[in-house]
């Protein structure tokens, strides 16, 4: 004869190790989430503006009508063991932007959303977001910006800075590779130089932001090894206190005559996903 579990049968003890093990199943169900990839495969010559390729994107790239600067080429960057596919964007120094919004309504980052002012956006509390890339500066020493930035919301015109949230890259007139809590000169404004030469020498950039009630908190890596999660204490610069932010979009571009290649672009929960190797599949 069979017997029917009660689960006024099993010890408490018993009880709390089954709910300590679902929670831990449901965060390894959800751990290693890739939210966004860009790897500008498209035609060589092609404007960025329009394409509408990677993965985990809402619509294609687009700006201010007419923009220029922001084109393609086939043969891509690459950085020691780093998956890497397609061509590479080049951004030619003419102040131009191009923005891409993130696709926050995928089943897979819901734990990653919250609502906020611009709609639902990345950056909950108690949430740890990746970001990788892989940049070089061609017109070396040319001083100028370029790379990302991330935005809440997206509004294009003379006020578009509005919602720029984070600048990744370099910074005008800026030297070495940072992180800019971007406020166009207000209070939550905030820079973190790093120690390495933002020169025509290809770089992986990684970026890890923890999001915690108030200020969140930064790191960025240059050069880290990829499939192996690096040390917090072996950062290139720390930013342990960068006035809240929330985003769902990202820009790029750069100005002042720099020009920057600029490749292999992934957000994700783990540096697993931002920065796989060859052999991930990923």
């Amino acid at each position: 004869m069979k017997r029917h579990l009660d689960s006024r049968s099993i010890a408490p003890g018993w009880i709390n190790l089954l709910a300590l093990a679902a929670i831990s199943l449901s965060r390894f169900a959800v751990a290693d989430q890739l939210i966004a990839y860009e790897g500008f495969a498209y035609d060589k010559g092609q404007s960025l503006e329009g394409a509408k390729g990677g993965i985990g994107w809402k619509g294609e790239w687009f700006g201010p009508k007419g923009v220029t600067g922001l084109t393609i080429t086939e043969t891509g960057m690459s950085f020691a063991n780093l998956s890497v596919t397609g061509g590479k964007s080049l951004q030619a120094g003419t102040d131009a932007r191009l923005f891409r919004y993130l696709d926050v309504d995928r089943p897979e980052v819901a734990q990653l959303v919250e609502n906020g002012a611009s709609g639902k956006t990345f950056g909950k509390d108690g949430t740890t977001i990746w970001i990788s890339f892989l940049i070089s500066c061609t017109s070396y020493p040319k001083l100028a910006y370029g790379g990302m930035h991330l935005m809440d919301g997206v509004h294009l015109g003379p006020d578009y800075k509005k919602t720029q949230r984070i600048q990744l890259g370099r910074q005008n007139m800026g030297t070495h590779w940072l992180l800019c809590r971007t406020d166009q000169g207000g209070p939550a404004a905030g820079k973190w130089d790093g120690t390495v030469t933002s020169d025509q020498t290809v770089r992986l950039l990684v970026y890890r932001f923890d999001f915690k009630p108030g200020a969140e908190e930064g790191w960025m890596w240059v050069d880290p090894q990829p499939g192996q999660a690096p040390d917090t204490s072996k950062a290139d610069l720390h930013a342990p206190s960068i006035a809240d932010f929330r985003f769902n979009a990202v820009n790029v571009g750069s100005g002042g005559g720099a020009t920057f290649d600029f490749d292999e672009l992934r957000i994700g929960d783990s540096f697993m996903v931002v920065a796989p190797t060859r052999d991930s599949g990923k």
